[in-house]
């Protein structure tokens, strides 16, 4: 594989990007009032920049209880409808609280396939507390595979990001 991702490890070029992502995430989130929107689109910009998905989606959970997409970016630019049920016990991510993560062998029974059907694709939950806000969804070509770090920096964005959404 070529880039940063050789041979399982992370390049140090890589984690100094992941760290500075962080950071800057962190200063938006946490000191610049805004706009949640706005916040949510430079977070999906940023995780776009870091990991080079395909698709990197925020959805929230709405006033009836349904995942409904609000940042996007790959696939067109446009928000995507990835989800076959939008109901919130439908995302196997929420349902448990804990981040989904599917490839081919393992394969998000509610998830819609865009012509690709060889897919990486992690889920992972927003929420605060018992409060939950929605999820932050990531896909890849099958040949992308994520490490424990790469998942790692994923959930400490995640974090930083379901914070920023309860304060709003």
């Amino acid at each position: 594989m070529t880039g940063d991702f050789k041979e399982g490890t992370l390049s140090k070029q890589w984690c100094n990007n992941a760290l500075s992502t962080i950071i800057k995430l962190s200063n938006i989130i946490g000191y610049l009032p805004g706009d949640i929107y706005k916040t949510l689109a430079t977070v999906i910009d940023e995780i776009y920049s870091l990991f080079k998905p395909n698709i990197c989606c925020v959805y929230l959970i709405n006033e009836e209880n349904l995942l409904e997409p609000v940042a996007s970016r790959g696939l067109n630019e446009a928000l995507p409808d990835l989800h076959l049920d939008h109901a919130m016990e439908a995302c196997m991510a929420l349902r448990d609280g804990l981040p989904y993560v599917a490839c081919e062998k393992t394969v998000c029974p509610n998830r819609k396939v865009y012509g690709v059907p060889e897919y990486m694709h992690v889920c992972i939950p927003m929420i605060t507390g018992k409060e939950v806000h929605g999820v932050l969804s990531v896909t890849f070509t099958s040949d992308r595979v994520l490490g424990k770090d790469e998942l790692n920096v994923l959930l400490s964005i995640t974090s930083q990001t379901s914070a920023a959404i309860q304060r709003y």
